[in-house]
Parts: C-alpha cells; sequence; structure tokens
C-alpha cells in the first residue's frame, strides 16, 4: 500500500512517516520545499496541476495532509494562504485524478476552538468554534472544507489534535524551548537561567506518537469520514508542572525568569478536549503519561 504526506518534514510528518513505514506502507512526500527520495516536488501550493500530476504517479491509498503554518510575523496572509489553499488545491486535485475515494485525512488544531469556560471543558466536537488567532482560523477553514468535500463524496475526517509533545519536538514550541534550554544547561552552554512566558496556564497534551497512531486508526475507519474527530487526552496540564519535571529530570538547579518577549497578547487559561467521540471510532484514546514523555523530550536533546 501506498501512503501520501504533507508535511512531511515537520515534527508530526516524522512521527507519521515512520510509523507508516513500520505498518509496511510505501511512504511518498508531497512539497514546495524540499527535494529526496520519493519527494514530489511542486513548485508551489498552488500547482494544482502539479499536484494532481503526482497523486497520477503515485496512486495512494491513504493521504495524509498534514502541511501548515503556525505563525508568519512578517506576513500574516501567509498562515491563511498556506493553511487554506494547500487544503482546497490538494483536494481538487484528488478530485481530479481520481482519487476522492483515497481516505483523506486533514490535520486541524484545538486553536480552531478559541476561548472555552472552564464549565464547558473538556470541550466536545460539536462545540462553537471562535478561534482567536490567525492560525485557528485558518484551520478552522481548512476543517470546513474537509466537511464540504465529504458532501462531495470525498472519504475524510477533520482531526482536530491537542498540543504534541515527544523527541524533537521544534524549539520554537513553549516546551521545546524548554527542553533545549534545560539541556543547553545540563551541558555546560548556557547560565542556569531559563526564560519562559506565561506559566500560569494549562493545556491538553498528547504524545506525537499517539497521535498519529490515531491518523491511522481514523483513516481506516469508515464511520469517521464526514466527521471532527478530537484527538486528545481529556486534562489540562499545568505549563508550570511540565516546567518542573523537566528541571527535576535534568537535576539541575536553576532559575526562572518570565520575560514579556515571550508571551502571548491572548493566552487562554485552560484548555481540554474530550475524546470520547475518539474512543467510540477506533477504541482508543490517548493518555498523556507526563513524565515518560518529558524523559524522552530531554534525552533527546541532551544527545544533540
Amino acid at each position: 500500500m501506498r501512503a501520501l504526506v504533507t508535511g512531511a518534514g515537520g515534527f508530526c510528518g516524522k512521527a507519521l512517516c515512520r510509523f507508516l513505514e513500520n505498518q509496511g506502507l510505501e511512504v511518498f512526500a508531497l512539497s514546495s520545499l524540499r527535494d529526496g527520495p520519493r519527494v514530489f516536488h511542486v513548485s508551489a501550493i498552488e500547482d494544482e496541476g502539479g499536484i494532481r500530476e503526482a497523486l497520477s504517479k503515485i496512486r495512494p491509498e491513504f493521504v495524509f495532509h498534514l502541511a501548515g503554518v503556525s505563525s508568519y510575523p512578517e506576513d500574516p496572509w501567509q498562515v491563511y494562504r498556506v493553511n487554506i489553499g494547500f487544503a482546497f488545491h490538494l483536494l481538487r486535485a484528488m478530485e481530479a485524478a481520481g482519487l476522492r475515494d483515497a481516505p483523506l485525512l486533514l490535520a486541524g488544531s484545538c486553536a480552531e476552538y478559541g476561548d472555552v469556560d472552564r464549565a464547558e471543558l473538556p470541550v466536545t466536537e460539536n462545540h462553537a468554534c471562535r478561534p482567536l488567532t490567525d492560525y485557528g482560523i485558518s484551520k478552522l477553514a481548512q476543517t470546513r472544507l474537509a466537511l464540504s468535500a465529504s458532501r462531495r463524496g470525498h472519504r475524510v475526517v477533520a482531526a482536530r489534535s491537542s498540543n504534541a509533545l515527544g523527541p524533537g519536538i521544534p524549539g520554537s514550541l513553549f516546551l521545546g524551548s524548554i527542553a533545549r534550554q534545560v539541556a543547553d544547561i545540563a551541558k555546560g552552554k548556557r547560565q542556569a537561567i531559563l526564560e519562559v512566558g506565561n506559566l500560569d496556564t494549562a493545556r491538553d497534551f498528547i504524545h506525537v506518537d499517539d497521535a498519529v497512531r490515531c491518523y491511522w486508526k481514523l483513516v481506516n475507519q469508515p464511520t469517521a469520514f464526514g466527521e471532527i474527530v478530537n484527538i486528545s487526552s481529556g486534562t489540562a496540564v499545568p505549563i508550570r508542572r511540565l516546567l518542573d519535571t523537566l528541571v527535576a529530570l535534568s537535576g539541575q538547579t536553576v532559575s526562572v525568569v518570565s520575560r514579556t518577549d515571550r508571551m502571548k497578547s491572548h493566552d487562554t487559561p485552560s484548555f481540554s478536549a474530550c475524546n470520547r467521540k475518539l474512543r467510540a471510532l477506533v477504541d482508543e484514546a490517548p493518555e498523556f503519561q507526563i513524565e515518560k514523555t518529558l524523559r524522552e523530550v530531554l534525552e533527546y536533546e541532551l544527545t544533540k
């Protein structure tokens, strides 16, 4: 069997490719940014003809659309261009290539929900979405595209994933930044001072390996097609607890300095997403193991 993955060079994309290969699939990537073995290069995300040609050559049995950007400070429009445009052109190219029946997973985000009252946590998939950021707004639009495509006959599932953690998490993300700082302190590469943003929040976390395993199960479950599905632990974990655990695992004594330039203009105090629907569909839901996951993250950074 063959699978096509967009965003294969990203954190979740790499984990998904490894997982699919371990399942015995032949994995191909579609990218406008990089070349390599089994990578089909397109000139741009708007290159619908190039996408269609790649699809026609690969003839994948499964398609996973993970490509996207979370921010683009120099030109915020690029967040919309990539997160909406790529999905739009991919769907049209699949139709033109005669691949409407190929199961397709579009990776969304918990950012689509925006602020949710604590009394309504963990949030369910039918909760009204009020995204607050360009990323959340664009991902919600992508989800709407998925539902529209489903009505046209595509076998598509919109997966709203919570915050994925694991070895190799990017330094641009909060936990990735903290892990790299802690590792550099342990290596003697920086002073024992952690620079952080807002620690008074709580988030729903999952291991990246759990996320991609759920992706695979969802595209193999026909009752998931046409659905929005949370991939989440259902529990809000305090950010401060994650930081304290990482520091304790490192054995270092550090000072913590909160910097305004690391603060977000708006930071939802607490968030968690209900995984009841996921359990009903695939008989599995991630259980976030804090110490085990953070140990893996730290050990990865220490060996770099």
